[in-house]
């Protein structure tokens, strides 16, 4: 056998797992250090068929189930193999999700979403510790890490927003921690990050495509999904605010002729309905046995009623959308036509910019005015134009 090319043999029962390229012998191992060297311990036997490995004599290279070849006097035989490094990291990623599980359980700041929505980033974020830093105790962590995380997620391409509530989500566990090493981590601005884009993106539904939709859903004997549809387009709802209204709900918002929501982080805001509405909820509670939900059925799961809604919208929008448009139509995209008549109606009424963006924001259900800029961009070449007048 040539000295700087062989191939091993088929490994067989119980050897290690392959991805994992083994040093062994007749009676050698060998083991690894805390500090990821190479032990090499040597027990008594035959000398391995195979030699000429500098500084490890008698040492056989047995590797599958690929076929090596090579020079060995180059080989980096302290390198960690990329299965025995997963393997060493799925044991770090879980120590660390142990600990993140015990801050989640017991923190109650926060709606539910958001709480649900930042452990999962804290998970990822966990993944990355585990991976890069090998850190064992979120306790330990450190604004180092936050900033080699912060970069790592604007390589991928990640959004600005996304990166900020990824952000937000770190501190969040941060400061649930009774002991950190570090009682301040970097901030955004620390981070140097990009500001976050607002309104770019148009999701606004044609009238022509709402009013196809609905005749569809007529047509499939789904009154209830016009309905639905109606209250996010003329009312602004999400769609999880929509399905949970119930027969007491709707009864007295056409009895006051508006709905009250109580939506994302306990925010109540009331929103006024147009008779149509007002006419499609009474017929609804009407076929609705009392107490239980317009919009889902007593047997079913108030998610999975979300989700064949969402489907129905996925696998019909190429036979309602105007001809030639590529673009996706969502449910949450009738609230951004809700935003856009709402600032119009706001500035038609001699409102500045500032204080329809806000007015329309609390309509949407959020504090900050910014919120609106998101839904506004089918209006934005007349939001830019007016805060140019103002500024005159």
């Amino acid at each position: 056998m040539d000295s700087h090319s062989f191939k091993s043999g088929a490994p067989a029962a119980g050897d290690a797992p392959a991805g994992i390229i083994r040093l062994c012998g007749e009676g050698t191992e060998r083991t690894q250090n805390r500090d990821r060297r190479w032990d090499w311990r040597k027990q008594d036997g035959e000398s391995p068929a195979v030699q000429g490995i500098p500084g490890k004599e008698n040492i056989l290279l047995e590797c599958f189930p690929w076929e090596f070849t090579g020079d060995r006097e180059k080989m980096d035989l302290g390198e960690v193999r990329p299965e025995e490094e997963r393997m060493r990291n799925e044991h770090v990623y879980q120590n660390l999700v142990v600990q993140l599980d015990k801050l989640y359980r017991h923190t109650r700041q926060g709606s539910y979403q958001t709480r649900a929505r930042y452990y999962e980033a804290m998970k990822r974020f966990c993944g990355f510790l585990a991976d890069e830093y090998h850190l064992e105790r979120l306790a330990n962590l450190a604004p180092k890490h936050l900033e080699a995380y912060a970069a790592k997620l604007q390589r991928e391409g990640k959004s600005a927003s996304t990166i900020k509530t990824d952000l937000s989500a770190i501190r969040f566990f941060h400061d649930q921690m009774p002991s950190p090493r570090y009682q301040m981590l970097p901030s955004n601005s620390d981070l140097e990050l990009e500001r976050r884009s607002f309104g770019k993106e148009d999701r606004t539904w044609t009238d022509g495509e709402f009013q196809r939709m609905c005749a569809l859903a007529e047509l499939d004997g789904k009154e209830d999904y016009v309905t639905l549809f109606h209250l996010a387009r003329y009312a602004g709802l999400r769609i999880h605010e929509c399905f949970r209204i119930d027969t007491s709900m709707a009864r007295n918002a056409v009895r006051c002729g508006a709905i009250t929501i109580i939506g994302k982080g306990g925010l109540r805001r009331t929103v006024s309905l147009t008779q149509d509405l007002r006419e499609r909820l009474r017929v609804r509670a009407e076929q609705t046995p009392r107490g239980q939900k317009l919009f889902v059925a007593p047997e079913e799961q108030t998610h999975t009623a979300i989700h064949t809604l969402q489907a129905y919208i996925y696998l019909n929008r190429g036979r309602v959308q105007e001809p030639g448009e590529t673009r996706d139509i969502t449910f949450h995209g009738l609230r951004h036509n809700f935003a856009a008549e709402q600032y119009q109606k706001f500035r038609d009424r001699g409102r500045s910019v500032e204080a329809a963006e806000q007015a329309v924001a609390e309509l949407l259900g959020h504090r900050r005015r910014d919120m609106a800029r998101l839904y506004l961009a089918s209006v934005g070449k007349e939001r830019n134009g007016a805060a140019g007048k103002e500024s005159v």
